[in-house]
């Protein structure tokens, strides 16, 4: 065990030069050890010589930086970690368990605090076999082993094994010291971190406050643990939006750790850097100018180092450098990115990373200021540093070469934008390719809006310029490969495979998600750092991919979740009939300069695709949609909402009767069926109208339904007086019930005091779900005291999906705490539909007031029960955009299952329902609330 232990040191030191040394050490006979005793000794002195550069309480504690300043100290400090565990791990003999166990902590610990991830990886590996070895696993040591490996798999991205270690060492604390020691609460906040990161933020911030309080009262109010703990709920509250409550946490920070630390640490200047931060993101430029003032000030005093050399008095002048371009101060912001390259210059040379970053940031600014020849220039400079100090793929790249596309397009050369937009959005692709499907929805999120804005410019290119055939190609086969992209969800894959019982293929599929976890994290950093530390990505990918060919084999339900094609336009076009269209509008928002949102549509025919292009996209989605939405609630006749929405479109589509709809933006707040045109008639009458999440279901057509359950639920018990009860579903649930059990179905119906939220979470192979009860949607994110029915919502803020939902038995309970996971307190919101396994269900109807609304997130359509029912797997939803008349609403739903009886056709069924309320109530108050989406 001993060997391997060294093997595996020493496998990490060849890339620095140690071997050498390392087995000089193992050819000292007898005669020379007291000699070596001397070294032992000074090798320990170094050691501990090394150690007092660093902070050492960040060794025990994860933290939560916006910024990587300091990093560069970093670097530096990682050499001498390099040179002192060489001399280190030379001397292996006449050591107790502690001192070898120590060096492999105190070595990895600190190389961890430097970033030297893969040397640290080994000396913890290191330090844990020895104590297993040696049958010391229920000592302090092995704790602090088990929670250092925690927080480096944190820190690395790879959150199954850090989960796995972070909570084992809680348990081991809590066994060895208790649940009131500092050990404990140095764990309780890496989980809180942790679950931050993996987006369980409601569990995040209660373990965070908790080891807030634990730090408070066991290490004081004034240490650094308290600080650090408060940093990270101040991180953990910014995300959620929550920015009040986050600037109390991180003021409170600096104070604390002001108490403990230098004003020019880096620790110190990273705290500050994420209050900085969060008061760019709120927009108070001034605030964030003062706190980077103050770092670049305290930087400058530190009189080991000379800011005209020291990188990260460079790093901190360019975080400046933006808080000026956002204040419109661009000579300013220039300056300071010139000087920042001239330091990057002097240190590292012209081929170093951050010195081609700088540059490419340059060029941005005078692509800004329409200095187009120096944006060239720079953006060209810092293309060919990027090439080689990350990649031709890496995201850095692809970052560039999107700012490349734009300068092209500003200075009229269209070749020239084409071939940069393919060349960034082919890196994106291959990510997407093979990185994106085994991620949680939270990464999946976070990483889209790096992609995002790559898209996006290029539909706004071929809205404005793009009027080659090819264009228009790759527009919507683009659209296809991302829309609704975030839709797909192999969570509850992932769970049927963690539990099959088959345990070889559950060892082999948590290892595939680690590897696939390692890639993207090292896809993320530079050629430079990935070479530092000796990784080699090849072996890894080359391991992964063999790994994923075995589980694919073995595994028909891993090949269906990770292996899903997209459609081609050809497909999409060979699925239309002569008579039948598809049109995709694409919200494009702002163009190479900034300007106006525009909306673009596609229009897609057995033969040939064309684009139609609305300019008024501002206009559209404010006194346009209001209006619509006036004239709707008023019940008036609505003579212009025809004009503005559909009649861009109607001469492409006059000669086809049916159009396949996929939205986007404000598109997805109106009901297009409800449009007036000016012959009198709606667009309910003059097509036949599908509307579908994505174009990819006129290829990916459902699965044919066998099973016969049904779930019925309506007229729920509140818990609350304030919430107004709804007796009229009561009516509704049980006509509908009656109709659906004589047509055969097995229908269960629940209705007042046990409509329970555990009711529809425990539900399962339901082909239909009908609910009928209040849906809510919060519409602003920043109120952090939200309510619906003077309900209190909390932590609604995180997402969209957690400020909508459906109101059951019970909600606004005094006794209860309405939360993101709390299991039956009467408000299912969509984050907790999510988990829901609807993938035998084919419908799902919502029959509630605003269940269709959502937060509009340009290219994957309404964010909320919309987006969480279609993720749970239903294959289509019934919602509503509006207040609807409880009985109108009645008769349109058993109108509606008394057709689908009959036709066995839902959108049909639908259409004919629309119909016979619109004979009874003509105005599109009554009847055009509901839309369904889906196939």
């Amino acid at each position: 065990m001993r060997l391997l232990i060294l093997c595996l040191i020493l496998t990490v030191y060849s890339s620095h030069a140690q071997v050498g040394k390392i087995l000089g050490g193992l050819a000292k006979d007898g005669a020379v050890r007291l000699a070596k005793k001397k070294g032992k000794d000074l090798a320990f002195n170094e050691l501990d010589k090394t150690k007092a550069k660093y902070d050492t309480t960040s060794f025990g504690y994860s933290v939560s930086f916006s910024d990587k300043a300091g990093q560069f100290e970093n670097k530096d400090n990682l050499k001498d970690v390099i040179t002192v565990g060489g001399l280190l791990f030379d001397e292996r003999r006449d050591q107790t368990i502690t001192e070898q166990v120590r060096k492999y902590l105190d070595v990895g610990e600190m190389a961890y605090a430097s970033n030297g991830f893969r040397l640290a990886e080994t000396s913890f590996i290191g330090a844990k076999l020895v104590l297993e070895e040696e049958n010391e696993t229920n000592t302090l040591m092995y704790s602090r082993t088990l929670a250092d490996l925690g927080m480096l798999y944190n820190s690395m991205g790879r959150y199954g094994l850090s989960e796995e270690f972070t909570r084992r060492a809680l348990e081991h604390r809590k066994e060895m010291r208790g649940m009131e020691s500092i050990d404990y609460a140095a764990s309780l906040n890496n989980l809180g971190v942790l679950e931050k990161n993996r987006g369980n933020y409601n569990e995040a911030e209660k373990e965070l406050t908790e080891a807030i309080a634990l730090n408070e009262e066991v290490s004081g109010p004034e240490s650094l643990p308290y600080a650090i703990s408060l940093n990270n709920r101040g991180v953990l509250y910014q995300i959620l939006g929550r920015y009040e409550n986050a600037e109390a946490d991180l003021r409170m920070a600096l104070t604390v750790a002001a108490n403990t630390l230098k004003p020019n640490s880096g620790q110190y200047t990273r705290l500050q850097s994420n209050l900085a931060f969060l008061y760019l993101q709120k927009g108070q430029l001034s605030e964030a100018e003062a706190i980077f003032k103050q770092a670049i000030s305290a930087i400058s005093r530190d009189p080991l180092k000379s800011k005209s050399s020291n990188p990260d008095y460079a790093h901190m002048i360019e975080n400046l450098a933006g808080v000026y371009v956002k204040m419109g101060n661009y000579q300013e912001a220039e300056n300071l990115i010139k000087e920042a390259m001239v330091i990057y210059t002097k240190k590292f040379g012209t081929n170093f990373s951050g010195y081609g970053l700088a540059a490419a940031r340059l060029g941005a600014l005078y692509r800004i200021t329409k200095d187009f020849d120096q944006a060239e220039s720079m953006l060209f400079e810092g293309y060919r540093v990027a090439q080689t100090a990350y990649g031709l793929n890496h995201p850095v790249t692809a970052d560039m070469e999107l700012e490349l596309a734009l300068l092209k397009w500003q200075q009229g050369d269209l070749a020239g934008a084409r071939e940069f937009f393919n060349k960034t959005l082919a890196s994106s692709v291959e990510f997407i390719g093979n990185y994106f499907a085994p991620m949680s929805e939270s990464e999946k999120s976070a990483y889209w809006k790096t992609l995002q804005p790559r898209f996006e410019q290029y539909f706004a290119f071929v809205a404005m310029a793009g009027d080659d055939p090819q264009d228009l190609y790759k527009a919507l086969q683009y659209r296809l490969l991302t829309k609704a992209m975030l839709l797909s969800s192999t969570n509850r894959i992932k769970k049927e495979i963690l539990s099959s019982g088959d345990e070889a293929l559950v060892a082999d599929y948590e290892t595939w998600l680690d590897q696939k976890e390692q890639l993207a994290h090292y896809y993320s950093m530079s050629s430079e750092d990935i070479h530092d530390q000796g990784i080699n990505i090849d072996s890894i990918e080359s391991a992964s991919n063999s790994l994923e060919k075995s589980l694919s084999e073995r595994s028909g339900i891993f090949n269906s979740a990770y292996h899903q094609t997209v459609p081609l336009v050809e497909d999409i076009q060979g699925a239309l009939s002569s008579s039948e269209a598809a049109l995709e509008i694409i919200r494009v928002g702002h163009d190479a300069e900034a300007r106006n949102v525009r909306y673009l549509g596609l229009i897609v025919t057995p033969n040939r695709i064309s684009k139609v292009v609305l300019n008024e996209g501002e206009d559209l989605e404010s006194k346009y949609y209001k209006a619509y939405r006036n004239m709707i609630r008023l019940k008036r006749e609505d003579n212009y909402s025809y004009q503005a929405f559909w009649s861009p479109f109607s001469q492409e589509l006059k000669d086809y009767s049916t159009v396949y709809l996929s939205l986007d933006g404000v598109y997805n707040q109106i009901n297009p069926a409800t449009l007036l045109g000016s012959d009198g008639k709606y667009l309910l009458e003059e097509k036949q109208l599908y509307l579908l999440s994505s174009l990819r279901e006129l290829v990916d057509k459902p699965s044919p339904q066998k099973g016969k359950r049904t779930l019925v639920l309506g007229d729920p018990v509140y818990g609350s007086d304030k919430i107004s009860p709804l007796p009229g579903t009561l009516e509704e649930s049980t006509q509908i019930a009656g109709l659906l059990s004589r047509g055969g179905y097995q229908t269960e119906l629940v209705n007042g005091a046990e409509a329970t939220e555990q009711v529809i979470k425990s539900s399962a192979n339901e082909r239909l779900m009908h609910i009928a009860t209040h849906g809510f949607f919060i519409e602003d994110p920043q109120n952090s005291t939200s309510q619906v029915f003077s309900v209190p919502l909390h932590n609604v803020n995180e997402n969209v999906l957690l400020r909508s939902g459906l109101m059951l038995a019970g909600a606004g309970s005094e006794t209860e705490v309405a939360g993101l996971t709390n299991e039956d307190d009467g408000i299912l919101t969509a984050y907790e539909v999510l988990n829901l396994d609807l993938m035998e269900t084919e419908l799902v109807v919502l029959s509630a007031c605003e269940t269709g609304l959502g937060d509009v997130m340009a290219g994957e359509g309404v964010y909320g029960l919309q987006r969480a029912f279609l993720v749970a797997g239903t294959e289509a939803i019934i919602m509503s955009l509006w207040k609807v008349d409880d009985t109108a609403t009645q008769e349109l739903m058993v109108n509606f299952y008394d057709e689908w009886l009959k036709t066995g056709d839902k959108h049909q069924a639908f259409k004919n329902a629309q119909y016979k309320i619109k004979e009874k109530y003509n105005s599109p108050y009554y009847w055009g609330a509901f839309l369904l989406v889906g196939s």
